[in-house]
């Protein structure tokens, strides 16, 4: 299944302020997981997503996007080939410091696996 995996526990993705700009075609394979073991349980069931739409803190103190991210690079390591060759990456977390954390995990192993 070809989607947008848009984590956040609280926003929705049309009233996320970094997602103002985009049309209403960006919103439509979206789906939402509010926690990280709701985004595990769609990308078992889904497949990788071709994007990623991120919020660090998931208002669960076991879990944030950061892990969400290590889980979905983990799969994508497992199986490459699940890895949409278009594959991108959104972050909207309050935090700067996190949503570098999160960037940088993820530009790391993009450039590992030659994108």
């Amino acid at each position: 299944m070809t989607y947008k995996l848009f984590l956040d526990d609280i926003r929705d993705p049309r009233t996320t302020p970094a997602y103002f700009g985009f049309d209403d075609d960006f919103f439509k394979d979206m789906v939402i997981a509010r926690s990280y073991d709701e985004a595990v349980k769609i990308m078992h069931r889904n497949g990788l997503p071709y994007v990623l739409l991120l919020d660090y803190h998931l208002g669960d103190n076991n879990y944030s996007g950061f892990d969400v991210v290590k889980h979905f690079i983990s799969k994508a390591e497992i199986d490459p080939s699940e890895l949409d060759p278009d594959f991108k990456y959104y972050i909207h977390t309050d935090s700067q410091v996190c949503g570098m954390l999160m960037e940088k995990a993820l530009k790391k192993f993009l450039e590992r696996i030659g994108r």
